[in-house]
């Protein structure tokens, strides 16, 4: 799945309201650690195509989607999980680091796909829910 470009426009219903787990790289394109970690935003993108939605923000044509999560460096990788920013990593490194500080394992990305539904609500389910499997 390729990384969306993410605009004013778009921003809410790809970020905000999407119910998977999303990453979204803050960028310029005069930027040079920028254009060294986008290969990886790339490799991730493919490696949980279908697990986690891979996103981009070229902060300089929409600098107040930068200025509402306090962007002051690049480039800034932010991991958004039901419209709250979760993890994050700034800087240009290593992309198995990337991973590591955004939560991209197994575990992390199985829990965040995972329903949020409590002990209760998981032991009794309603019969709409079975005809929805």
């Amino acid at each position: 799945m390729p990384v969306v470009t993410l605009s004013t426009a778009n921003f809410r219903r790809e970020v905000i309201d999407n119910v998977g787990p999303v990453i979204v790289d803050f960028y310029a394109d005069w930027c040079g650690p920028c254009k060294q970690i986008a290969p990886a935003m790339e490799a991730l993108s493919g490696k949980w195509e279908g697990y986690v939605r891979f996103a981009k923000v070229d902060i300089e044509a929409h600098p107040e989607i930068a200025r509402g999560y306090n962007i002051s460096s690049i480039p800034a990788v932010l991991r958004f999980e039901d419209g709250e920013v979760t993890n994050w990593s700034l800087g240009a490194k290593p992309t198995y680091l990337m991973e590591k500080e955004l939560g991209l394992t197994r575990r992390g990305v199985a829990r965040a796909s995972r329903p949020k539904r409590g002990f209760l609500a998981r032991l009794f389910v309603r019969s709409e829910d079975l005809t929805q499997r």
